[in-house]
């Protein structure tokens, strides 16, 4: 798994990135919005989570820190944005 890290404003590649990761991929990508976020990115086929710990939009899986620490540690590789 390809771990991404967002943080806010989204940089537009990352963006690009991660529609074509999910589009031409194996691999279903995992994105962690770290802060909160206005608005969600649209990206089809991946799995988001949010650093927070008021959850408020069902599309997104609400994690703490102690989750994000075992994502980073599961993934094969990790790329911050």
């Amino acid at each position: 798994m390809i771990l991404h890290l967002l943080k806010e404003p989204v940089d537009p590649l990352a963006l690009q990135a991660l529609t074509a990761e999910s589009v031409t991929g194996n691999q279903v990508p995992a994105v962690v919005l770290l802060s909160p976020m206005r608005s969600i990115p649209k990206l089809p086929s991946v799995t988001l989570y949010r650093m927070t710990e008021d959850p408020r939009d069902p599309r997104v899986r609400e994690i703490g820190y102690p989750r994000l620490v075992e994502l980073i540690f599961e993934a094969d590789k990790v790329i911050a944005w």
